[in-house]
């Protein structure tokens, strides 16, 4: 039900900046302003565009607007939202897969259950920024990598560098989980004794980043220069931010919220 909902604050903006378009007054009259494609892929003065959900939203819309014969300026919440809910139903499969390869594949079916009911993966899957695709992509490579460690096979090695190029292409915020995910693997690589494959680790892990840096070049000038103006939202990671996160992963929601 919530797909048909009506946009919030984040949602409307990328929507108006990176992947519709708005309506303008213009010479006293109002006219559509459609965003052009280096908007959509490469404008990020405000630090808040996730490039590679504004491409797949891009998508989502123009494909139903083709379906539906519905003019330019047309738009539908739930075309606008499908590709988030695709990708948060896929991330409940590669979690039944993880617990698979693990060994546990109950663990994995638990996990991709207590997922399904949980508010703050319900809530991303049915909002139209880069969460969603960004948790698919990174539990591809958590995938990726499990399989990697175990059979050393190329075509593994190679989702794992595509789940962290899209994770990061998705929301460059998630460098730290890359990060985190990339220490673990390094040791147990230390433990096994395998100093072969960090090799194959650090190489895949190059190759992620190419198309990371490519894409998100002009970005990272744009990025720098927001966060460099008096008015840039800075948020702080004291006790309100530890309070928020509890209960995000309890209720997915803030602690200010009633």
């Amino acid at each position: 039900p919530r797909l048909g909902q009506s946009l919030w604050n984040d949602e409307e903006y990328a929507m108006r900046r990176f992947s519709h378009g708005a309506w303008e007054q213009k010479d006293g009259s109002w006219r559509f302003d459609p965003v052009k494609w280096e908007d959509t892929l490469f404008e990020n003065k405000n630090g808040n565009n996730h490039v590679l959900s504004s491409l797949v939203t891009r998508w989502s819309l123009e494909v139903w607007r083709f379906a539906a014969g519905e003019p330019r300026e047309a738009f539908s919440e739930k075309a606008l939202r499908m590709p988030a809910l695709i990708a948060g139903m896929l991330t409940l499969v590669l979690l039944a897969a993880i617990g698979t390869e693990m060994g546990y594949a109950w663990i994995g079916v638990g996990a991709a259950a207590w997922m399904a009911l949980h508010p703050w993966h319900i809530r991303y899957s049915v909002e139209s920024k880069g969460y969603s695709l960004m948790l698919f992509f990174l539990c591809l490579a958590v995938l990726g990598l499990i399989r990697a460690l175990r059979t050393n096979r190329i075509t593994a090695w190679c989702c794992f560098a595509l789940g962290q190029a899209g994770c990061l292409l998705s929301f460059a915020g998630a460098l730290y989980a890359v990060l985190g995910i990339n220490l673990m693997a390094f040791a147990e690589l230390i433990v096994r004794k395998e100093w072969r494959r960090s090799g194959a680790l650090v190489g895949f892990n190059f190759l992620a980043a190419i198309p990371v840096l490519v894409w998100f070049l002009p970005s990272i000038p744009q990025v720098t220069a927001y966060l460099d103006r008096p008015d840039a939202l800075r948020l702080g990671m004291g006790q309100a931010w530890l309070q928020d996160a509890f209960t995000h992963l309890i209720a997915g929601v803030h602690h200010g919220i009633p």
